[in-house]
């Protein structure tokens, strides 16, 4: 039940207005009928060098004597990246604000990549002497990264940055653009390929697409454990036709936390994708307090949470995200490969301005099982042929819950389905389900939808007597910060 999406007056509504949630972000442009917002440059612009003390300098050229000790001889990125790793756990690469131009030709081996890392409470950082997201609106201040020239294998090209075969490294604050790389980046534009313990934060990623390309995709995860990537914005990327082209994409990546992030006009947020290492590793985590506006595909598609060669207990839990306006469904828990399994969606705010979404939660995983549906809103602010709940394959039986959960059809009365079959309204889809026994039916009470305010007033309906969807305590950060 996959639907096109709404006219471009209904998204100029919402980008006219103050931002979405937040009063301080900003309308960029409108690309395919869709907004792009800009990051708030108003707190939090000073210098990252005032909390991460540099032990290495690097600039867009060498400066003075180039030997990369200090900023007034800092040296060029291909230096800056080997100083890096070469020096000792705990090591600073602060990376003067410009654009630099990287260059390689290696296969899927990023331009500049550290291959010797820090350890645990030390890890080595590279670190954008300004942040991007609180300075987007001064592109002088970036560090921008430029890739020049790169493998052109078709899927098979070279990454910005990245960290290969090594722990515990952080990579804050950079700006990058496609744009400027030649081809499709076929394993991300940042790669983090088995590495324990890394983080990406901080960073503004324009995402620009055009053309199809396997798993065309920003952040790329493999084979990793306990990776962070919080407080970045992804802008763009939905392009015409892309195959999986996602903004964050895991293989086989364990405990991995994907947290305050803003993702505008993207073809889906994040994809937990497929195993690692000959089916032994799947994927868990936690994706939560995410914005996703104008995804065209989906806020979090699951397609292997638990590889079909490993001990199982994998667990991924999607909690106390916003999404408005997902082109095909908010959440789809798929079924290729080993399949969707033990997948927790709690307490998320997953909106239809205009009804164009085909489904809010949409299941096509015949083998899958331990899904919980719990506390969300899935409201549908206009009339819609689409359904809140689409179980199309193992139907209600691979939920271990469903309850507690608000649905809405703009004052019509929704239309479940579950197996190809349709129920309408909440009673009949109770019945049919033999869970939802405290889920409801209503408008949502917004406190202000047009203006982009999706917190609530007046909803005790939540398993815990407060609020369903994101906004729990109505204070939370949901999304980067500024966005």
């Amino acid at each position: 039940m996959l639907r096109k999406l709404g006219p471009i007056g209904a998204w100029l509504l919402l980008a006219i207005a103050a931002g979405v949630g937040v009063s301080n972000a900003g309308l960029l442009s409108v690309q395919g009928g869709r907004p792009v917002f800009y990051a708030s440059s108003s707190s939090g612009g000073g210098s990252l060098w005032s909390g991460y003390t540099p032990t290495l300098y690097g600039a867009p050229t060498d400066v003075g004597a180039g030997n990369c000790l200090t900023e007034a001889t800092a040296c060029d990125i291909a230096q800056a990246c080997a100083a890096l790793n070469s020096a000792s756990a705990g090591a600073v690469l602060g990376l003067i604000n410009g654009t630099y131009t990287l260059t390689n030709s290696a296969s899927n081996a990023p331009a500049c990549a550290i291959t010797s890392g820090g350890s645990s409470g030390n890890p080595k950082r590279i670190v954008s002497k300004y942040p991007a997201l609180y300075n987007d609106a001064s592109p002088s201040l970036r560090t921008d990264l430029r890739l020049n020239t790169q493998d052109t294998t078709t899927w098979n090209n070279t990454p910005v940055i990245g960290v290969v075969s090594t722990n515990y490294v952080e990579i804050l604050g950079p700006y990058i653009n496609w744009t400027y790389s030649p081809t499709r980046p076929s394993h991300g534009v940042i790669k983090f390929d088995t590495c324990t313990g890394c983080r990406l934060s901080e960073a503004v990623v324009d995402q620009i697409v055009s053309a199809d390309g396997d798993n065309y995709t920003t952040v790329w995860c493999s084979n990793s454990t306990s990776l962070t990537v919080s407080n970045n914005l992804f802008r763009g990327g939905y392009g015409t036709g892309n195959h999986n082209a996602t903004t964050f994409t895991a293989y086989g990546c364990l405990s991995t936390t994907l947290e305050y992030n803003t993702c505008s006009n993207v073809n889906s947020c994040g994809f937990f994708k497929g195993s690692g290492n000959s089916n032994t590793r799947g994927n868990s985590g936690a994706f939560r307090f995410n914005k996703v506006i104008g995804a065209s595909n989906n806020m979090v598609a699951v397609a292997v949470v638990e590889a079909s060669a490993e001990t199982p207990g994998n667990i991924l839990t999607v909690q106390q995200n916003l999404a408005v306006d997902t082109g095909e469904a908010c959440i789809k828990l798929r079924g290729d490969g080993e399949g969707a399994k033990n997948v927790q969606v709690i307490a998320n705010t997953c909106v239809s301005s205009d009804g164009a979404v085909g489904s809010i939660i949409y299941e096509a995983a015949p083998s899958g099982s331990g899904f919980v549906l719990r506390d969300n809103l899935l409201p549908y602010m206009a009339n819609s042929s689409g359904h809140p709940v689409n179980l199309e394959s193992c139907g209600p039986s691979c939920f271990t819950t469903m309850n507690y959960n608000k649905y809405y059809e703009g004052g019509n009365t929704p239309v479940y389905a579950a197996v190809l079959t349709t129920y309408t309204g909440i009673a009949a889809w109770r019945t049919a389900t033999s869970k939802e026994a405290n889920s409801t039916e209503g408008a949502p009470n917004f406190v202000n939808a047009a203006g982009g305010n999706y917190r609530t007033t007046g909803d005790t309906g939540s398993s815990t007597g407060g609020p369903r969807g994101a906004y729990i305590t109505g204070s939370e950060q949901i999304g980067a910060p500024g966005t």
